[in-house]
């Protein structure tokens, strides 16, 4: 990127952060499509880095938006974000082998365990109580395996949950000022308190869109091109 290009994405940065919006809708649906069709760790590594530019760039938009309205709340969450991306990057970096050894072996133990108890059901020299003490065995040596991981997820999916509530917060208090930024505030913390039923995917689709909708809107008001 040139001297010149990079002034002009400082200069409009709620415009691109519009389009880093846009193409994140794009790579999230077309993500399972690509990945079939290039299978490699070189585009993984174009994916990712792809999404980690698009979303920091998306939250700048929006601390840009939270300062233009002196809207506290809207220009730290945008800087929680991103310091958040960037963390979870740097995690992913690091930890990435040790957890992909992790499932790998995960896997493993969980094929062990299957041809275990199907040799098992199959021998004649052995009861069936004796079968059903393993299978608790079996069972409970499983959730102590996968518990850790299980207790990290709910502890990532509750601050996201609590992050995308307090976003929509930020959107509904500047309702007096903005087109369409009540609805999408309503749709993110609808979207943030139904997740974990499903429902609130749809939700923070159609929200993310309005989303789009703002950050086009507000680029037309504070950007001259």
């Amino acid at each position: 990127m040139s001297a010149k290009d990079k002034k002009y994405l400082f200069r409009k940065p709620i415009y691109f952060a519009g389009i880093a919006a846009i193409v994140l809708i794009f790579i999230s649906f077309a993500a399972n499509s690509l990945f079939v069709l290039f299978k490699s760790s070189f585009f993984s590594a174009i994916y990712s880095a792809v999404v980690f530019c698009a979303s920091i760039i998306f939250l700048y938009g929006f601390y840009v938006i939270g300062d233009k309205y002196k809207s506290k709340l809207l220009k730290v969450l945008p800087i929680i974000g991103i310091v958040g991306i960037i963390v979870f990057s740097l995690g992913g970096v690091v930890f990435g082998p040790s957890l992909n050894s992790y499932f790998v072996g995960l896997n493993q133990t969980l094929a062990d365990y299957n041809d275990t108890i199907s040799s098992l059901n199959q021998s004649a020299n052995i009861s069936s109580t004796a079968i059903d003490q393993l299978s608790t065995e079996i069972s409970n040596k499983i959730v102590e395996d996968v518990f850790p991981l299980l207790a990290t997820f709910a502890v990532c999916f509750f601050i996201f949950v609590i992050y995308a509530i307090l976003w929509g917060v930020a959107l509904i208090k500047l309702n007096d000022k903005i087109k369409y930024v009540k609805v999408t505030g309503v749709l993110t913390v609808v979207g943030a308190c139904t997740l974990i039923v499903g429902v609130g995917l749809f939700a923070f689709l159609v929200a993310f869109i309005f989303m789009i909708v703002i950050l086009f809107d507000q680029s037309k008001k504070f950007e001259k091109f």
